[in-house]
């Protein structure tokens, strides 16, 4: 069995006391993973300690999630950066406010005219509100996906998209709204992903080996997307995003979305 390092032991210790502030057995079980990468040993206090706090963590994760279906409106976060998906890093911007939870993307063309702004909108409990799309130059605002009632979604689709993602140009209009809300979805759960793998990385290691990175340049009261980490109530919300994939369907001229979820 490998002796721990220091930095081992500092992060170890770093990583059970904000679970025993809020136990989740996901981030119990990547820090178990931790474990079983640099050796700690079966009968350590380490893991005794660990094995404490699986015991609360569901009935903690319970009430953290009907906590936060409602999201307080005055609570207000902004977080920019980029999130590295196994492939590329995508910019990302993330907003908290109003009661709703935002993720943003700019789209540009090869030459920068213009562009466009996709913003999926989402509930405390991970399902979509709305849909936006805002052209940059002209500032106008479509509503691609929004409530019509408890139900079912009133829907519209801007052309603008077939130009800035051609990936949409040669596809009928049900299957375009329902990869533009998977896009959304994606974004989330690959965001979760690259923090989960953060949070194995000691903090100092982070800006170098993290798949979360901060925008070079912060405005107003933007933090760097890495501290999304640090946000417990936003942090909660791209979980709930992350274990729905949803379903868009046209059905009597409205918009229907269905869920499933991991």
């Amino acid at each position: 069995m490998q002796e721990l390092t220091r930095a081992d032991r500092q992060f170890i210790r770093g990583r059970l006391a904000t679970l025993e502030k809020q136990p989740a057995s996901k981030e119990i079980d990547l820090l178990e993973r931790y474990f079983n990468g640099v050796g700690v040993a079966e009968n350590s206090e380490y893991r005794r300690i660990l094995e404490g706090l699986r015991g609360n963590s569901d009935r903690t994760e319970e009430v953290l999630s009907e906590r936060e279906l409602v999201i307080p409106p005055d609570l207000r976060a902004e977080y920019s950066g980029v999130y590295f998906d196994g492939k590329n890093h995508v910019p990302i911007r993330v907003n908290l406010k109003y009661g709703k939870f935002f993720l943003s993307r700019h789209y540009k063309t090869p030459h920068n005219v213009g562009g466009i702004k996709l913003s999926w909108e989402f509930k405390g409990n991970g399902e979509i509100y709305f849909v936006d799309l805002k052209e940059l130059s002209s500032e106008r605002i479509s509503h691609l996906i929004r409530p019509a009632d408890k139900k079912a979604y009133c829907f519209e689709w801007n052309p603008q998209l077939d130009l800035f993602m051609p990936i949409f140009s040669n596809c009928l209009l049900e299957p375009k709204l329902d990869l533009l809300l998977k896009f959304g979805y994606t974004a989330g759960r690959k965001m979760v992903e690259a923090g989960e793998h953060d949070k194995l990385i000691p903090e100092e290691e982070r800006r170098e080996k993290g798949y979360l990175k901060n925008s070079d340049k912060l405005f107003g009261n933007q933090q760097g997307l890495a501290k999304i980490l640090d946000d417990t109530v936003s942090w909660q919300i791209l979980q709930n995003i992350a274990r729905r994939t949803p379903l868009f369907r046209i059905a009597d001229g409205k918009g229907v979305i269905s869920y499933s979820v991991s």
